[in-house]
């Protein structure tokens, strides 16, 4: 499943940078302020919208779609032994363990598409409520701070590490869990909060700071000027 997971998100890459589809989603990244050594840097790449790109990629590899169903990658379809691809005209950002192994995957459609965000399921390798994301490139700025920002999702996160800000992690979500502080202590006593200005940031914030008080974790929240998420503010 790491393999799998290591060969899709080389897809995703391929296909951000050598398509004419991702070449509209590069656009879209750049317009938003994105710079192409931060895609790089964090491996972001794009999911094709075709209903069997990535499957038809690995059927050429003789993987099973058995694993790749197993992985969260593929859903199955109406008709026996039919599958499909779950990410379809996606943004993608690869999730990593805290070793650097790619174990799920987070998708950010670029229109109006809903859900605005898909996650990879629960699989063997990924479970949403014991990860941070991007842990894996900010720890030692964290260790070296003493402190962890924690934001929301990936856009968050991206924004500011980008702009130097790189004691930072994302909850994947609204709903931080006690492995999550757990993980984040490992590196820092203290925490900020720093989750999106609006009535559903807050209200997560406020089931946060709890959790963070149980654990022995330093937290203070902290919100931006205008409601603004961090990425808004930072751009």
């Amino acid at each position: 499943l790491f393999k799998i997971n290591e060969l899709a998100m080389e897809f995703f890459r391929k296909n951000l940078f050598n398509t004419r589809e991702g070449a509209d989603a590069l656009a879209y990244l750049k317009k938003r302020r994105l710079a192409e050594e931060t895609l790089q840097a964090l491996k972001i790449g794009y999911a094709l919208n075709s209903w069997n790109s990535l499957l038809s990629f690995f059927q050429a590899k003789n993987v099973p779609p058995s694993l790749l169903e197993k992985a969260g990658l593929i859903l199955p379809g109406q008709k026996k032994a039919e599958f499909y691809d779950r990410f379809r005209g996606r943004i993608i950002f690869p999730i990593f363990s805290l070793t650097g192994k790619v174990v799920g995957f987070g998708g950010r459609a670029t229109g109006t598409a809903e859900p605005k965000y898909l996650n990879s399921p629960e699989t063997p390798l990924y479970s949403k409520g014991k990860l941070l994301y991007g842990l894996n490139f900010s720890k030692d700025s964290i260790r070296s701070a003493g402190e962890v920002i924690l934001v929301e999702g990936y856009t968050d996160f991206t924004a500011l590490f980008q702009a130097g800000i790189t004691n930072v992690a994302a909850s994947l979500g609204t709903s931080l869990t006690p492995f999550q502080v757990a993980q984040a202590m490992r590196f820092a006593p203290r925490m900020i909060i720093n989750y999106d200005g609006d009535r559903a940031g807050q209200n997560a914030s406020a089931r946060a700071i709890p959790i963070c008080f149980e654990k022995g974790m330093h937290v203070r929240a902290l919100r931006l000027p205008e409601d603004l998420d961090p990425d808004g503010f930072m751009s």
